[in-house]
């Protein structure tokens, strides 16, 4: 075996247990850096249990990331073998270590707390070890200490199937006594094993497996009494007489250290002013030199010191010192001193550092040489202080970001429960293709936003939830209707408002999703930390791709590489048209080509991103269990098939016809059925038919009825619990090598909310708020996010802004996404950005490359002659039809929103033109009509007419917000501008992001329809994007078109004929 994963590189073997064996490697990925590769035996590899075991060692040790616990890198699965990749740390186990040599007391101490220390931070993640052992101890020379197998610990919180216990594989001599009677292993029974280890220590044999003698044999121990009373307090039988904390018990042997440790002194020197200090605080009986010197030296006996700027601070049990380093370096000086409470005691201590050295007060008269041992000793503390800062540096951003995630949540919570009932209806109905509820508002305008889940009264007095709002228009409210909701119920009159069950359990998915962020329980252990400085990301070495499975161009080749060599979190913006699908769908596929047992989660914000991606991904990949998980009204059609529930059906079916067939074979093999007796148990099985009539059938020849009856019964039974979908949900799950969900989608089922990922990859990563990117890659090892902070950004409602001021937030914080955030500051090595563009005619990748990339060189693959349009502008691409000279060019206000009829009517010329150039064209001509506000998108819906397949008979029209057709193309796209107005106001128009998006849309042709002399002169406070459009198109005339729009279509008055 020279080579593991296709990336280890086997040296020698470093040790060998029954189960497995570990091998000294080099990992090629990352600089040939010495690993250690734990492979499982071939005799136990086939074993579910082994298979478990090696599963919740990786689970564990991905979690973990503590000094004392061996380093998780990599698992996988080689030539049928596990393998589980870690940190090599050169040393010996610590069974190794007492049979070979005796260690002095104050090292079996510091191990022995490297050990409590690293199994506190494994229990603050919930996780236990429950296998704890000197053989799975490691300590080097300087006695530092190293956990490791993890392979039977269990996760508190996570349900496993009950034939997983692996109770098998515990060593008795130090396993809990509960642990042995197959109870529930808790914290505690951890603590038990660690006893039993620093009893090892101590005696220097295992303990004895009898665990009633245990006891008795470490009273003969012969050890310090303080010591033997913490060992017999961990070895208790019953759990609840052992120490409740570990935090206790390492504070036990810090103290025992302490008094072991041989200490040195250094010298004090106090400020005169001191001992009357220490009077006045009631700390000294008399204001006498001595007694303050009696009492200093005494609270220093345990003392913590710790830097701030210039000074020092000596913290004592009683007193807070405020010292400086005197001037030839031979002793601290005691300027003054605070008393401290308890309270105050511990906050103080928090970033100390401990002295284990003796002081002594001398006289400011004495002549002192320098002090090499305390100027090396505070230049640790220097360091420690140094490292407290860059922590705290860390803690406050990650605090700050938590904290205004968490405010922003909460409020949202309370306008939620505001808004249940916002307005009554008079009567509603169907529209015309019934995929959408129109309700007439009773009452004027309803604070409604785009998106927002809404549900109406019922006949029985109470509410239903009905689907999510498309718009708003005037007193129609047109929502997006859930297909399963029954709308023959709904009450002819009633109240509609926000369904709160769906929104405050999305919201409580979001907080779910922070906490783990705050908490540091995430799948990998330092995404909280890369979160608030993404500056610690490193990447592993780059490996070819020998062989891809798409046709890609280099620098899309390349982007799969790197991104192949995440450790922790990798970063691809996508510029429009660059082929992030094709890049997100050879990432999974080159994933699975390596590790066929990895586990990937694709998500994105939008289901129709989610489908896009794992259509594409199911083409390359038919042969892997892919899974959809969401509503089935909200998935595409060519997706529905890959919903769990249609494939645990169609599963089921497959197992009930193999398992009756199984049996029929079995019964027919083993039993002498008689004719009738195989038609009765087939119609048994597959029909409803009565137990009690099939139980007095005679179905054999030799008298064993009952016996066959028996196993029929239990198959029957067995195949009625198949039919409880529900109990399959993890099972199913977890065999998957691909589950697909939006952001918060992932969390809605909870079957899944234990599942780990290996990757978790997450397109167009940048519309997504910061928690509602949590949601899903708290859930990874390894994330790719996909995306482009050049387009749109998450979307901030206009109901939240008085939040927002309330909580002192500024909209473009919000409007910030973490992808933004994350990629202005990785290294560069753990970002890339695709320079390919396969969508556009040159002339409009030119325009989108200028105007919005203007740093980056990105490149074309399509020729002017592929990407021609029928127009009889061509081979100008480009067109600006300007509404200035027309009378009715000015926008109109429509409730919140806005409309402008004079751009509706030459958008209406347009298409009839198009639909005349395109009579002898082949096929149907694509054509998009983007606009920004949703009153002008029902305008352009009550002209056009887009489903009129009588008078458009060559063209497909589709009419929607840019905010919709991020994602999408077509052959030609129209953009109307709406804005027109004296002030020169182009309101949420400045976001240049919104733009990009509008203009990049069109495979073969750019229209824009709006007032030019208006959008060239709009000023805001964050400056104006068309600016830059319009200089582009007059800089290039042979490729772009700037025409009066009343002049061309020969257009006058107004839209309603004024």
């Amino acid at each position: 075996m020279a080579l593991i994963g296709n990336r280890y590189n086997v040296i020698r073997e470093i040790d060998r247990t029954n189960t497995s064996r570990v091998w000294l490697a080099a990992d090629l990925m990352n600089n040939s850096n010495l690993v250690a590769v734990k492979v499982l035996s071939s005799i136990d590899s086939t074993s579910i249990g082994v298979k478990e075991l090696f599963r919740r060692e990786c689970e564990s040790l991905a979690r973990l990331n503590h000094p004392n616990i061996i380093t998780y890198i990599d698992s996988g699965v080689e030539n049928d073998k596990l393998y589980l990749v870690t940190q090599y740390f050169e040393s010996k186990n610590l069974k190794k270590i007492i049979e070979n040599k005796e260690i002095s007391l104050g090292d079996i101490l510091q191990i022995f707390l490297g050990i409590l220390e690293g199994i506190a931070d494994a229990h603050q993640k919930n996780i236990i070890h429950r296998d704890l052992k000197p053989s799975n101890i490691l300590v080097d020379e300087l006695t530092k200490v190293k956990i490791i197998d993890f392979g039977i610990s269990k996760i508190m919180g996570y349900a496993y199937n009950s034939t997983d216990t692996l109770r098998d594989y515990m060593t008795v001599a130090y396993a809990s006594p509960e642990q042995l009677m197959r109870h529930e292993a808790k914290p505690t029974s951890d603590l038990f094993s660690v006893g039993a280890i620093l009893f090892f220590l101590l005696q220097g044999n295992d303990p004895p497996d009898n665990k009633d003698l245990l006891l008795d044999q470490v009273d003969e121990l012969a050890c310090d009494v303080i010591l033997k009373a913490l060992l017999k307090s961990m070895l208790q039988v019953k759990p609840e007489l052992r120490p409740q904390s570990i935090r206790l018990v390492i504070s036990e042997v810090k103290a025992l250290i302490r008094k072991n440790t041989v200490r040195i002194t250094h010298n004090l020197t106090l400020h005169f002013g001191i001992c009357k200090q220490l009077y006045d605080l009631g700390l000294i009986r008399y204001h006498v030199g001595d007694y303050a010197k009696a009492f200093i030296q005494k609270d220093l006996n345990k003392s913590k010191i710790y830097k701030r700027k210039n000074n020092y601070y000596l913290i004592g049990e009683k007193a807070r010192y405020h010292c400086i380093l005197s001037s030839e370096k031979s002793c601290l000086f005691i300027k003054r001193l605070n008393s401290l409470d308890y309270t105050e005691w511990e906050k103080e201590t928090k970033y100390a550092v401990e002295v284990n050295a003796n002081w002594i007060i001398v006289s400011q008269g004495n002549k002192l040489f320098e002090d090499s041992q305390l100027v090396e000793f505070l230049s640790q503390v220097e360091d420690e202080e140094k490292k407290r800062q860059v922590q705290i540096g860390r803690e406050e951003t990650q605090n700050r970001l938590i904290k205004k995630w968490e405010r922003f949540i909460d409020e949202q919570m309370l306008e939620i429960k505001r808004k249940r009932t916002l307005c009554h209806y008079d009567s509603f109905e169907l529209s015309q293709n019934g995929d959408q509820l129109i309700v007439h508002s009773g009452n004027g305008s309803c604070d409604f936003e785009q998106g927002d889940y809404v549900q109406m009264s019922i006949n029985s007095g109470r509410t239903m939830s009905i689907g999510t709002v498309d718009e708003v228009r005037g007193e129609q409210i047109w929502i997006n209707r859930n297909l399963i909701a029954d709308i023959e119920n709904l009450a002819t009159k009633g109240t509609l408002g926000i369904d709160t069950q769906q929104a405050e359990t999305t919201l409580r998915r979001l907080k779910w999703a922070v906490k783990a962020i705050r908490t540091g329980t995430t799948v990998n252990p330092i995404l909280s930390k890369i979160i608030s400085d993404p500056e610690i990301i490193s990447m592993y070495g780059i490996s070819p791709v020998d062989k891809f499975y798409q046709n890609l161009d280099t620098s899309n080749e390349i982007a799969v590489e790197k991104a192949l060599a995440t450790k922790d979190i990798f970063l691809i913006q996508g510029p429009p048209g660059t082929g992030k699908t094709t890049v997100i769908t050879e990432i999974v596929c080159q994933i699975l080509k390596r590790d066929p047992k990895a586990k990937i989660l694709l998500s994105s914000q939008s289901h129709v991103a989610v489908d896009h991606a794992l259509n594409n991904i199911h083409k390359q990949l038919n042969n892997k269990r892919i899974i959809r998980i969401g509503r089935a009204d909200k998935i595409s059609e060519d997706s529905q098939f890959l919903m769990m529930p249609n494939q645990l059906k169609k599963w089921v079916s497959e197992v009930k016809v193999s398992s009756k067939s199984e049996l029929l074979e079995y019964l027919s093999l083993n039993y002498c059925l008689t004719e009738q007796g195989q038609v009765d148990i087939k119609e048994y099985l597959e029909n409803d038919k009565n137990l009690d009539s099939f139980g007095n059938a005679k179905v054999s020849h030799d008298g064993k009825d009952g016996e066959i009856n028996k196993l029929v019964f239990l198959t029957k039974e067995w195949h009625k619990r198949l039919g409880k979908l529900d109990e399959f949900d993890e099972i199913f799950a977890q065999k998957a090598s691909i589950v697909a969900a939006t952001c918060l989608g992932i969390a809605s089922r909870n079957a899944l909310n234990s599942m780990v990922f290996d990757w978790v990859i997450v397109d167009e990563a940048g519309r997504a708020t910061a928690p509602e990117l949590l949601v899903p890659i708290i859930r990874g090892k390894k994330i790719i996010l996909v995306g482009d902070h050049r387009q749109l950004p998450p979307v901030v409602n206009g109901d939240i802004k008085p939040i927002l001021k309330k909580l002192g937030i500024r909209e473009e914080e919000l409007e910030k996404s973490l992808f933004e955030e994350l990629i202005e500051r990785v290294p560069e090595n753990a970002k890339t950005i695709l320079t390919s563009q396969f969508r556009m005619h040159p002339s409009i990748a030119k325009l989108i490359s200028e105007v919005f990339y203007p740093t980056e060189i990105i490149t074309t693959k399509k020729t002017a002659e592929e990407r021609k349009h029928e127009m009889s502008w061509w081979p100008r691409t480009i067109a600006w039809f300007d509404t200035a000279s027309m009378l009715d060019c000015d926008e109109q206000e429509l409730n919140s929103s806005k409309k402008n009829n004079a751009e509706a009517k030459v958008i209406l010329k347009i298409l009839e033109l198009i639909e005349t150039r395109y009579n002898n064209v082949p096929g149907k001509v694509r054509v998009g009509v983007l606009s920004a506000y949703s009153a002008q998108k029902g305008l352009l819906h009550n002209l056009i007419k887009p489903n009129n397949t009588d008078k458009w008979k060559n063209i497909k029209i589709v009419i929607d917000n840019v905010d919709a057709f991020q994602g999408s193309e077509t052959d030609i796209s129209i953009y109307s501008i709406v804005r027109s107005n004296k002030d020169n106001n182009i309101g949420f128009l400045h976001d240049y992001r919104r733009l990009n998006v509008a203009l990049s849309r069109g495979r073969n042709a750019l229209i824009i329809v709006g007032n030019a002399f208006f959008a060239e002169r709009a000023q805001t406070p964050f400056g104006n994007p068309f600016l830059n459009l319009l200089s582009f198109m007059k800089k290039y005339p042979a490729e772009c078109l700037i025409e009066d729009a009343r002049t061309y279509f020969n257009i006058g008055g107004s839209i309603n004929g004024d």
